[in-house]
């Protein structure tokens, strides 16, 4: 079984949604709730409806030509990733070993090796300090190989890349006149475009369940 992170909103969303800007601990260790719908308690909190993932999906894609531009790539930007349910079950057995954590940010950034968009998970604990950042290579057999657990050096190279290349492009792209697009959502404040998605490590956690009972 592979899971298609375009089907994800928490995942591929910080890829596929990257007008929106959230931003960890702004405000304090008090994280936003990532539940994107009303279907009742029963629907995980990662779920996301077809509609609003096409939708999340197509805006995306449509930038891709531009990114690829920016990134210097030969090749079409990526525009999913592919994990297998145990590599990604691994990363989340993983991060509980560590102990106290209780924050994942998603972090779409460049990679270095290929000039092109993934995503780095960085695992924090209540006062939001990171403890621990992982990257989840597509159709790991296993997890985590040589390399998958990066330093933080390796995380802010990563990460800086994306803010130079793509960060730069998009943000003046943004809408000055939608409050998503604010730190805090405060008209005014900082214009910027998505770092990261922040999710409560219980909703990876639940995921992790629903994939197992699947």
């Amino acid at each position: 079984m592979k899971i298609n992170f375009k089907l994800l909103n928490g995942l591929a969303g910080c890829l596929g949604a990257t007008l929106v800007t959230l931003i960890a601990c702004n405000n304090g260790p008090v994280k936003p709730d990532a539940r994107t719908c009303s279907a009742g308690p029963d629907i995980p909190h990662m779920w996301v409806g077809d509609s609003t993932s096409d939708t999340d999906e197509s805006h995306f894609l449509g930038y891709i030509p531009i990114i690829n531009g920016q990134l210097g790539a030969n090749m079409h930007e990526t525009d999913s990733i592919y994990y297998t349910t145990a590599e990604f079950k691994a990363m989340i057995d993983s991060i509980k070993k560590i102990g106290g954590i209780e924050f994942v940010d998603i972090c779409p950034v460049v990679n270095p090796a290929t000039n092109r968009l993934t995503v780095l998970y960085q695992a924090e604990d209540g006062g939001c300090n990171p403890k621990a950042w992982f990257t989840l290579p597509e159709n790991g057999a296993t997890f985590p190989e040589p390399g998958d657990v990066l330093a933080s050096g390796d995380f802010t190279t990563w990460q800086n890349l994306y803010i130079n290349t793509v960060v730069k492009w998009l943000n003046p792209q943004l809408d000055k006149m939608d409050p998503a697009n604010f730190v805090g959502s405060a008209m005014g404040t900082q214009l910027l475009n998505t770092l990261h998605a922040s999710h409560n490590f219980s909703d990876l956690t639940e995921l992790y369940d629903e994939m197992t009972r699947q």
